[in-house]
């Protein structure tokens, strides 16, 4: 399949504006510039603050989540162990 470049023209039409991109720096990169009006929405949005209640079922189902998590591996090594051990013997 040949490739049919030959007849492009350029229309003046802007697909992407790329006039705000810098180039990275390749040894020392810079992190990018956080937007004053992200923060300042954050701020905003701090005047609603969790109840007790609300706070204290956020922090149980977190570690009830983790708990879960840490479960789950400690019993996939220990039955690990004792299919190599049943090998073993």
């Amino acid at each position: 399949m040949p490739r049919d470049n030959k007849d492009f023209e350029d229309d003046g039409r802007t697909v992407a504006d790329m006039s705000g991109v810098e180039r990275q720096r390749v040894f020392i990169p810079r992190l990018p510039k956080k937007e004053k009006q992200e923060w300042e929405a954050r701020e905003e949005n701090n005047d609603e603050k969790l109840s007790r209640e609300d706070r204290r079922a956020y922090i149980l189902g977190s570690m009830g989540a983790a708990a879960l998590v840490a479960g789950i591996f400690i019993f996939a090594a220990f039955i690990f162990i004792c299919v190599f051990l049943a090998i073993y013997k």
